[in-house]
């Protein structure tokens, strides 16, 4: 058993708050149009450590936004939100499969999946979800990361390897951001599915690129790589320079563009010193998903 996983089993709450909901809205699961999944799991052998408190620290940071949203003018949490218990995870395996679990169930109910992970592995349960609910689907990972490695130490389930699974799920995957990959991946690629981080800030039409490769039905992955890390603690910082602002951009577009079927977000480390960035990723997560339902009026 992960010591790692030990110690946010005996305390995984951030703050002390019990079971955090997102926005501190509750209604019944039924009712509900949005499904909030924290499934917390962390490695032992990562240098910076903490992300298995990301989820929970998101889920209480949503408290503080405010619920109308001036682009949508709207407020999108009366449309019923659900929180699901923490899922405490032992192992990358276990993760993968309550995500997969819960994706598929949601999906196939007519809900929007939104999955809060610690470690970014357990985004491969939501795409085997995907292959099974909608193979046509779009996945999208926004990472500063390539993730197509086939193993990393010792496991084919490594957060790395994520977009190795993706491949096996969707016949389109597109990854936006990147500034870093392995001497394994400068191979694994298609050039037209990929686009750096420093091609986004330099070329001015690269939203219009990347929404030429979209296909009807979109799956996303967030990593917190991809932000600038003097905003966002992150597992595996990068300086990729995408400016918050360009990633919001691009989620508004992918929700009138195409059918957003769900979402995950990982990577995120919060710093108990300064706690303005859950508040701005809940922030991101409120505004992505305004703009979701709008779309579906």
């Amino acid at each position: 058993m992960s010591e790692a996983n030990l110690k946010i089993k005996e305390t995984h709450k951030y703050s002390g708050l019990p079971h955090p909901r997102f926005m501190e809205f509750r209604c019944e699961y039924k009712k509900a149009n949005t499904v909030f999944n924290p499934v917390l799991f962390e490695r032992d052998d990562v240098f910076i450590k903490g992300v298995g408190k990301g989820p929970s620290a998101m889920l209480e940071a949503s408290y503080v936004i405010e619920k109308y949203n001036i682009p949508t003018d709207s407020k999108a949490y009366l449309s019923g939100f659900f929180t699901n218990d923490p899922f405490i995870a032992l192992s990358e395996e276990e993760g993968i499969e309550e995500v997969n679990r819960l994706v598929t169930k949601q999906i196939s109910e007519g809900k929007l999946p939104v999955t809060l992970l610690g470690d970014g592995s357990g985004a491969i349960g939501a795409y085997y979800a995907i292959n099974k609910v909608a193979p046509q689907a779009t996945i999208i990972n926004i990472d500063a990361h390539l993730s197509l490695r086939e193993t990393m130490n010792g496991t084919r389930n490594h957060r790395f390897c994520k977009m190795k699974h993706a491949k096996k799920c969707s016949e389109n995957v597109l990854h936006f951001g990147v500034s870093s990959m392995g001497n394994t991946e400068k191979e694994e690629f298609d050039p037209d599915k990929l686009f750096f981080a420093d091609d986004i800030i330099e070329d001015k039409y690269w939203l219009e690129d990347i929404l030429c490769e979209t296909g009807e039905d979109v799956y996303i992955s967030i990593d917190a790589s991809v932000f600038d890390p003097a905003l966002i603690g992150s597992q595996n910082p990068e300086m990729t320079n995408i400016s918050y602002k360009s990633i919001e951009k691009l989620l508004r577009a992918l929700s009138k563009k195409s059918k957003i079927l769900g979402l995950d977000i990982s990577g995120f480390v919060p710093n108990e010193q300064n706690r303005a960035a859950e508040i701005i990723l809940s922030k991101l997560l409120y505004d992505l998903i305004s703009h979701i339902q709008k779309e579906k009026k």
